[in-house]
């Protein structure tokens, strides 16, 4: 009886875990973020890091944790660092009770990124198709971004390509293309 009692107390006591890892309430921001630059000091970025400020958003952070203030700043920046595919999915570990928040924030995005609109959405389309297998909850504000953007292709004519079979062949090694090509068949 003693067995079932404290099995009982136990089953209950990581349910209450469970639930607390996942909610945002009890979410410790500042603590996360100080473990999340750790990690992020060993994972390597690429010229993509330049269109969206990711440097000088990783300065937010590390004076948001320093100062343990301003977490709304915080949050702007994760946001917009949460776009660059290498972290993407770091993010989505580390953030995940506050993923909708962050992911809102896209629709926001207006003058935070010194690209087109038409990479903007590039960018969006690929960490959509990074995180919706995750968390499909986020398909109604992917669905929200994508209503009020420009066609996902209007980058193929934009950049001067166009789908012919020699084009779409000889470009596919490139990055840019596989990305797109990957968002778009999320």
């Amino acid at each position: 009886m003693e067995a079932v009692v404290a099995m009982e107390v136990d089953t209950q006591n990581s349910s209450k875990n469970k639930t607390s890892e996942f909610d945002p309430c009890c979410f410790d921001l500042f603590g996360v973020t100080e473990e999340f630059l750790q990690v992020l000091e060993q994972i390597r970025v690429d010229d993509l890091s330049i269109q969206i400020n990711f440097h000088e958003n990783v300065k937010i952070l590390k004076s948001s944790v320093t100062s343990r203030h301003d977490a709304s700043n915080l949050l702007n920046s994760l946001s917009i660092i949460l776009l660059h595919p290498s972290v993407t999915l770091h993010i989505v570990k580390f953030y995940r009770p506050l993923l909708i928040d962050l992911v809102s924030r896209w629709l926001l995005l207006q003058d935070q990124l010194s690209i087109d609109i038409i990479s903007k959405v590039e960018l969006v389309a690929h960490a959509f198709g990074l995180i919706l297998p995750i968390a499909p909850q986020l398909s109604g504000l992917a669905f929200d971004f994508f209503s009020q953007s420009p066609s996902l292709f209007a980058g193929l004519h934009t950049h001067g390509k166009y789908l012919s079979v020699s084009k779409v062949c000889d470009g596919f090694n490139k990055l840019k293309d596989r990305q797109l090509l990957s968002s778009a068949y999320v």
